[in-house]
């Protein structure tokens, strides 16, 4: 059986609905991701001005101190690095689908 061409163009019609709602929560987890990044940098920047507080006010810093804040700012730079990866690759996503 052959389709006629309202039966073609339905299809068309769904898939590109398909493809704009796919696009729109691909947008919106770009949003959320990139709202995650401001309060981990956020975090980030309190937890440096803490240890410079803290190293003004005592003039030496302990060294368990220094691993306990480095630490912590690896953990959320790399957080901070694997959103704006997924970020990235999102907007690939979106732009991909967008060409098609």
């Amino acid at each position: 059986m052959s389709k006629t061409l309202g039966q073609d163009l339905d299809e068309v019609v769904v898939d590109t609905k398909a493809k704009q709602k796919q696009n729109t929560r691909r947008l919106a987890k770009i949003h959320k991701l990139k709202q995650e990044n401001r309060t981990l940098a956020d975090k980030r920047n309190r937890i440096i001005a803490k240890e410079i507080e803290l190293s003004y006010l005592y003039n030496q810093i302990f060294r368990y101190t220094i691993y306990q804040y480095s630490r912590k700012l690896c953990r959320i730079s790399e957080e901070i690095g694997r959103n704006s990866a997924k970020i990235m690759r999102l907007r690939t996503l979106i732009k991909q689908s967008k060409i098609v």
